[in-house]
């Protein structure tokens, strides 16, 4: 896995700035945001080594074609708050319309911060423009988030406060997981 605790540090301090684009609800009530340079991706199907559900195993058994930016963020089996300076909070129990118009609020908006609290199982996003996400856990050890950086290569948390760094064709039942290498980890982006 090589240097636990410098990675995500170094990873995300190089996102800072980049404004996020097609920021947008997905299935049920995940997020989803792109940064960079627009790219085409295409998973290829394949069969999983361990057994999965049949759900699973029929996604992973088509093609998948997207257009993401060199850097994805997904927020998923978590719940979920989108604070947006004087208006009230949305969160993932609200409405989809609601949540569509938070989402279009935190469009264009650049990361300048993550707050990685593994002990509670929360992650903190503030963005440059007033928009801030706030992730809880709602079951023991659910994936919250993952983020693609440049190179193909994923950094995903859990809620029960581990992390795995992975290459983008690995299946969910060939992942590692480790502990955070800190109860609390705060990165920010750099002073200019």
């Amino acid at each position: 896995m090589g240097t636990l605790v410098q990675f995500p540090m170094q990873t995300l301090q190089r996102l800072f700035g980049l404004p996020c684009w097609n920021a947008r609800v997905g299935y049920a009530s995940f997020l989803m945001f792109e940064f960079g340079r627009p790219s085409l991706e295409i998973l290829e199907p394949h069969k999983l080594v361990r057994p999965t559900s049949p759900r699973s195993r029929e996604f992973w058994s088509r093609r998948h074609v997207h257009v993401n930016g060199t850097w994805h963020l997904r927020i998923d089996t978590c719940a979920w708050t989108i604070y947006q300076r004087k208006r009230t909070p949305v969160s993932s129990e609200s409405p989809r319309r609601q949540m569509e118009r938070a989402m279009s609020f935190l469009d264009g908006q650049a990361l300048r911060a993550v707050t990685i609290d593994a002990r509670r199982g929360r992650t903190r996003f503030d963005f440059d423009c007033g928009g801030r996400i706030v992730t809880r856990r709602f079951d023991e050890d659910g994936e919250q988030w993952t983020l693609r950086v440049p190179g193909g290569r994923w950094f995903g948390v859990t809620a029960d406060g581990r992390y795995s760094i992975h290459s983008g064709n690995w299946t969910p039942d060939r992942m590692e997981w480790a502990p955070m290498p800190q109860r609390v980890i705060r990165i920010r982006a750099p002073e200019r």
